[in-house]
């Protein structure tokens, strides 16, 4: 993997907020469509919503009171 420059990083970023392919992010920048690839699958991660049976993110329990006292 070739070495991205915080610009590039950050090109990456704006590519896809704007819904570019990585492909064409690649292009843009001059990098193979692999690297960039590699980058995004290392510093993306997805965050779920809360599910109905949580509660600011805690799961619903009967012993929900004490957990919050400790």
């Amino acid at each position: 993997m070739s070495h991205l420059t915080l610009t590039d990083r950050f090109s990456i970023d704006s590519g896809l907020n704007s819904n570019k392919s990585k492909k064409e992010i690649a292009i843009s920048l001059g990098k193979d469509s692999s690297t960039i690839g590699k980058v995004i699958n290392l510093h993306t991660f997805n965050v779920a919503p809360p599910t109905a049976g949580m509660v600011l993110g805690l799961e619903k329990c009967a012993h929900l009171p004490e957990c919050k006292k400790m």
